[in-house]
């Protein structure tokens, strides 16, 4: 009798229980090292498979990948402080370029931003509580007009980003009314 392949299967996966069930804690180890070795020259050899489909998954479970970040920013500050220390360490020209590039690109906004912490460090403006939430804990000065540099909101960091993301939709819906954007 020809077994189908979901019953292959399932005898397959009772074997291996069956057989992990009776190894010693040093037979345990070693299989784990293996898988661990097997993975890690795996991910090397196939950095640009794994990336792509990291994002691609990221991509379809933005929710709960967000939550997962979070949970594990919680329950292991240091581990994530490292590895983007690390990250920072092993990618810092890379850095250093984007953000010259990004100011060469954006020269009125760093200009501005220039002038406003001039104008906080003398006294000339005053950091407020945000003015979405009243938090008093990481507020960033919001300009709407870059012409006015000492016209500012001030807003924390979540209410700030939310304020830029509005903005950009508020673009690209004016683009694609206009018939610029596809």
């Amino acid at each position: 009798m020809v077994q189908s392949r979901e019953e292959r299967l399932a005898k397959d996966r009772e074997e291996k229980k069956k057989r992990r069930a009776n190894e010693t804690p040093a037979q345990r180890a070693i299989r784990l090292a293996k898988m661990k070795e097997y993975h890690v020259t795996y991910r090397l050899t196939h950095k640009k498979e794994v990336a792509a489909y990291g994002k691609a998954y990221n991509q379809a479970h933005k929710k709960e990948a967000a939550a997962y970040r979070r949970k594990r920013k919680e329950e292991n500050p240091e581990v994530v402080r490292e590895t983007w220390r690390n990250h920072y360490a092993n990618n810092k020209d890379k850095k250093k370029a984007d953000l010259r590039q990004w100011k060469t690109e954006h020269h009125e906004e760093t200009q501005v931003q220039a002038i406003t912490n001039y104008a906080i460090k003398t006294g000339k403006l005053i950091p407020r509580p945000c003015v979405a939430c009243s938090s008093t804990e990481n507020v960033i000065a919001h300009h709407e007009d870059y012409q006015k540099p000492l016209d500012v909101w001030w807003l924390c960091r979540s209410h700030h980003w939310h304020r830029h993301n509005v903005l950009r939709s508020k673009a690209r819906v004016e683009a694609l009314l206009k018939g610029e954007a596809a």
